[in-house]
């Protein structure tokens, strides 16, 4: 899909034409032999904002100057020719261009849960996800690995699947991970989908568990379309504002919360004992708190 929103011309792209006109700039009457077509169609897979309409023209315009440099005399006929053929293949590559993530897999394959850690580990800016379980512990830990370089993380899961035994997670709220749940007990928050760096979607019938990597039928779908991956944004921002009241705490910072309530609601207690002349209970001592050094959580 071609993005009709124009778009003004920024100052690097020059660069860019540059190369353009390198591929197809060797001879006399310009080249556009199979292999000179190739190495052009291979720079203008790489250009980046592809999927603006005016992108496209630009590289037209940067063939029509190699064009106008070498017209002279009756050969301009095959100059022309040949930049038709190049315009042609603008036009292949520009206005259907050709994906950079497309993938399909299936399982049972254990190999094939290692390349959904491969693809999670290709987020660089933002890693977004809405699966209804996580138990296997090599797709948390990629998650993990992620967040810890840097990536902006944000996790959407179900609810119930969140109190399984062995699921992932509290894990992940633990490392510091973004993570929000549904809250309907009847009803699940099914999806199974993943985004990374709004550039690709990940998705299919796979739980990101264990026993559907080992055991079960299932199929995962890789597409880059800009369509789908404006769709899948959408879908996730729209479920991250609705789950917004649904916070995965950490589980130190639950405890913390929990203490601060408790030595919150015995300083009320102390302070209203005090204003009635009674013989006030003294709040916990400091050496208890969270804070301190010496104290250590070691969990529920």
């Amino acid at each position: 899909m071609v993005d009709s929103k124009p778009i003004e011309k920024p100052a690097n792209f020059k660069q860019h034409e540059d190369k353009v006109k390198s591929a197809v700039n060797e001879g006399e009457h310009m080249s556009a032999e199979p292999m000179e077509l190739r190495a052009l169609s291979s720079k203008l897979c790489k250009l980046p904002g592809r999927q603006h309409r005016e992108v496209p023209a630009w590289c037209v315009d940067a063939l029509f100057d190699v064009a106008a440099e070498k017209m002279k005399d009756e050969d301009d006929k095959k100059t022309l020719a040949n930049l038709r053929k190049c315009v042609a293949q603008v036009e292949e590559d520009m206005y259907r261009c050709k994906p950079k993530y497309m993938d399909a897999f299936f399982f049972p394959n254990k190999k094939n849960v290692d390349k959904i850690v491969q693809y999670i580990g290709m987020a660089r800016k933002e890693l977004c996800i809405c699966v209804f379980n996580i138990t296997n512990d090599d797709l948390a830990n990629a998650i993990i690995k992620r967040h810890q370089a840097g990536v902006h993380v944000r996790v959407i899961s179900d609810d119930e699947c969140a109190k399984n035994k062995g699921n992932d997670i509290q894990k992940l709220a633990d490392a510091g991970i973004e993570v929000r749940t549904d809250d309907a007990e009847q009803y699940h928050m099914h999806d199974k989908f993943m985004v990374v760096d709004h550039m690709f979607v990940l998705t299919g019938s796979f739980n990101w568990t264990f026993q559907a990597g080992s055991h079960n039928q299932e199929n995962v779908l890789v597409v880059d379309h800009p369509y789908y991956c404006e769709k899948y944004d959408t879908e996730f921002n729209k479920l991250w504002t609705q789950f917004s009241k649904n916070e995965v705490d950490a589980r130190h910072q639950a405890a913390k919360t929990i203490q601060q309530t408790e030595r919150n609601r015995q300083q009320k207690n102390y302070s209203k004992a005090k204003v009635n002349n009674e013989k006030p209970k003294a709040p916990v001592p400091a050496k208890s708190s969270y804070t301190n050094p010496d104290y250590k959580f070691v969990g529920w």
